[in-house]
């Protein structure tokens, strides 16, 4: 994908690489807060909810740390 974008002329800039990376991040804080919501007393039907983000979010990191390597390889050779 980030060679297509730049064969139709896109351009990569370098402050763009670290807002996406810190943007991962994210993914992290999502899942502290549905851990604290799945693991809170009461609220079943939010907790129930909260257990669903926390497998979905768990299966996006996992995923984000097979892709990730390559997608810093590839930016490298940029």
């Amino acid at each position: 994908m980030i060679e297509i974008y730049r064969k139709a002329g896109g351009v990569i800039h370098s402050d763009y690489i670290n807002s996406a990376c810190f943007g991962t991040f994210s993914w992290i804080n999502w899942l502290v807060y549905n851990i604290e919501c799945a693991c809170a007393e009461g609220q079943s039907d939010y907790k129930a909810l909260s257990i669903e983000q926390v497998n979905q979010t768990l299966g996006t990191i996992l995923q984000l740390t097979v892709v990730i390597p390559d997608i810093i390889k590839t930016l490298a050779s940029i």
